[in-house]
């Protein structure tokens, strides 16, 4: 997907939910996107299949810019995964309570009141002749709560 650059682009302002599946986006090209939607209240993004593990798996980039591009966001779901092969068991993105804890800050459990979980699975595969091939999938997703109750999005 070839995004306008948010300068030479037209703001829609009318569009106020926006569902967006099967994304392979970067982080500067949600910002662009997003930019051009500043009264979006529901947003709702699925990457299953994401091609490097970048920015858009953390919670500060995610809080830096919704603060200052989508204050008037109400929902926001998502489900973000990387598929890692050949992985190092000491690989940084193994480390889910770090990745976590960015989405653990005063604006997302206190301000937004959205709540986000992450795991990872890690699955080695002999393919025999002595072959090992490791396979490490990560997932961060985001979680709603209504009612006092937390309900996992329907992604």
């Amino acid at each position: 997907m070839i995004l306008p650059s948010s300068s030479s682009s037209t703001c829609y302002s009318q569009l106020i939910s926006l569902s967006i599946n099967d994304c392979e986006l970067s982080m500067q090209n949600f910002e662009i996107l997003f930019s051009l939607t500043p009264s979006l209240n529901y947003l709702k993004i699925i990457s299953t299949c994401r091609p490097m593990f970048d920015n858009v798996f953390y919670g500060s980039s995610w809080e830096k810019f919704i603060r200052v591009k989508l204050h008037q966001l109400k929902q926001f779901e998502f489900l973000f995964c990387y598929y890692l092969r050949n992985c190092d068991t000491n690989d940084e993105v193994t480390d889910c309570p770090i990745l976590i804890s960015e989405f653990q800050s005063p604006f997302w459990l206190n301000e937004k009141h959205w709540f986000v979980t992450s795991d990872f699975s890690l699955i080695i595969l002999s393919l025999g002749d002595n072959q090992i091939n490791t396979v490490m999938i990560v997932h961060i997703a985001g979680l709603l709560r209504r009612n006092k109750q937390l309900l996992c999005s329907k992604i």
